[in-house]
């Protein structure tokens, strides 16, 4: 989720699946009403105010019910994309970062939020 440099040339072409899971934190970030209500659903507790707390595989589990082009892709692929992902890159200009909440020590095990730190520009 960490963004290099060269990261923020990223192209949905290439990688599609980083391209979809950039798009649904964008759209976390903002906000967007569709997303809070499917997130809600699924997470409960775990969605609110300035922030969303996941760990990996809640998140896997939930784009694979979600999004139909995550349903063939195993959890190593889909964690390979996320960490592919210039995540970071595309949230930091709308005020938001994905955090890590409580290290684990282990990715899978580690709580992870995305956090609303300003409205943004």
């Amino acid at each position: 989720m960490a963004a290099r440099d060269d990261d923020v040339n990223f192209t949905a072409a290439s990688e599609p699946l980083s391209a979809v899971l950039v798009e649904f934190f964008r759209k976390v970030a903002a906000g967007d009403e569709e997303i809070y209500g499917q997130l809600r659903s699924r997470f409960k507790s775990q969605v609110g105010g300035d922030r969303f707390y996941f760990t990996l595989p809640e998140l896997y589990a939930f784009m694979t019910e979600q999004y139909e082009m995550f349903r063939d892709v195993d959890y190593r692929r889909f964690r390979k994309a996320l960490f592919k992902a210039p995540i970071n890159a595309a949230l930091q200009p709308m005020g938001a970062l994905v955090v890590i909440i409580e290290n684990k020590r282990k990715v899978d095990q580690t709580l992870y939020a995305l956090e609303r730190r300003s409205s943004g520009p």
